[in-house]
């Protein structure tokens, strides 16, 4: 079993109006993570690289505010990380969300291997998640679907 306190969840925030929920989703697993913010920090390429730099542990789940957890979401993430930790060639699992917006599940939650991702930080480009990932890509890592098959 993967030792909890080897996954961060860093939450991004401006002080959205969802803060406060995306919060109280992950009240019940609190304690068996580390826990980080980005608070206020611009640009977003900073605020990403900040994240990054802060994480101490194995992995990552970077959280924005407007992030709603389903109750058993760590509980998931933990699963999958387990299932693919001898794998040492991902850079990040992804897992999907709701989005209310589009009314449809979207890739958008991410666990992400820090032993990579420090060495690939995020740049300064007009889409830094897109870009970051091909940079990811062309190194040879990929990137894993979050469904756990157990």
């Amino acid at each position: 079993m993967i030792d909890s306190h080897k996954v961060t969840f860093c939450l991004i925030t401006c002080g959205e109006e969802t803060e406060a929920e995306c919060l109280e989703a992950i009240k019940p697993f609190r304690g068996k993570i580390d826990f980080q913010e980005v608070r206020h920090v611009f640009p977003q390429i900073k605020a990403l690289n900040q994240m990054l730099e802060q994480t101490e542990t194995e992995f990552l789940v970077p959280l924005d505010s407007d992030m709603i957890l389903n109750p058993d979401a760590y509980d998931r993430i933990i699963r999958s990380i387990e299932e693919n930790v001898r794998d040492d060639k991902w850079h990040s699992i992804l897992f999907p969300l709701y989005d209310t917006l589009t009314e449809t599940n979207i890739l958008a939650l991410k666990v992400l291997r820090m032993e990579i991702m420090k060495k690939f930080p995020f740049k300064e480009t007009a889409t830094p998640d897109v870009e970051h990932f091909q940079c990811l890509t062309d190194a040879g890592y990929t990137c894993l679907n979050g469904f756990v098959t157990r």
